[in-house]
């Protein structure tokens, strides 16, 4: 069983560890299924564990971050 995918759009790598790996921001489409945005670790080009939103979800993610002082316990 193969596992196709298809980066549509780069956004934007958010860190990157000294071994190389990266946390990137990218869109992606899995095999036939409509474009997701995908907050994805990755590792010499490899998928590492991530999570993946629509843009609905992206939204709400970025409005509840706008709201939140970083450093706030």
């Amino acid at each position: 069983m193969s596992f196709e995918y298809t980066i549509k759009q780069k956004i934007g790598v958010i860190s990157k560890k000294l071994n190389g790996d990266t946390l990137e921001l990218n869109l992606i489409q899995y095999g036939n299924y409509p474009v997701k945005y995908d907050l994805r670790r990755w590792s010499g080009g490899n998928m590492l564990k991530g999570l993946t939103m629509d843009e609905d979800e992206l939204t709400g993610l970025k409005n509840i971050l706008n709201g939140y002082k970083i450093g706030k316990k």
